[in-house]
């Protein structure tokens, strides 16, 4: 039945879930500037962004969100340990919702919280081209989860699926498979 949802509609990973790009596909010593300058002159080879540790201000998120919107190349983030907290996640999520580019973002240990979290579950809705996002270690309990579930499903053609059994996987997907059943008990049969 799962295989079938994959097949009918898009597939949004939610959670801990790693890449399965090559790591050589990775660029990762570049500073931030060099990335921007890149981004902007719309370098085809930078497809993946690593800028782990980056402790981006908003003004330097707000650059970068704008360089990769010049760019139209990356579709590979990680800003993994970047201090976004949810100042930088209201940021993040406006890039998120016009973004049509973007395949993979990795927000682990960014200090988001539930204000953070509401934000991007909100802008997550209008962006088609987003399949894989993380938030390992940040403060994103089950209340956060309820709110990417509800952003998801409301959104047409998008499932949720988790990896890693954790905490916050094992609730979350138990949130998708009851919100989910809930839907298929609705539709007419086929």
């Amino acid at each position: 039945r799962e295989r079938e949802r994959e097949r009918e509609g898009r597939l949004l990973v939610v959670g801990l879930h790693r890449s399965s790009t090559m790591p050589d596909a990775w660029e990762r010593n570049l500073s931030l500037d060099q990335a921007i300058e890149r981004l902007q002159r719309g370098d085809p080879d930078l497809t993946h962004l690593c800028l782990v540790g980056a402790d981006l201000r908003i003004a330097q998120l707000d650059r970068l969100l704008t360089a990769i919107d010049d760019g139209q190349a990356l579709v590979a983030l990680s800003l993994t340990n970047s201090r976004l907290g949810d100042t930088g996640a209201r940021v993040l999520g406006k890039f998120l919702s016009k973004n049509n580019t973007l395949q993979e973002l990795y927000l682990n240990c960014n200090r988001l919280g539930a204000a953070g979290a509401e934000v991007l579950a909100h802008h997550l809705c209008y962006n088609d081209t987003l399949e894989t996002i993380t938030f390992r270690y940040n403060d994103v309990g089950v209340a956060e989860a309820v709110l990417f579930v509800d952003a998801m499903v409301a959104c047409s053609g998008r499932n949720i699926t988790v990896f890693e059994n954790t905490a916050f996987a094992t609730r979350l997907t138990k949130l998708v498979e009851q919100e989910l059943g809930r839907l298929g008990d609705m539709l007419p049969p086929k």
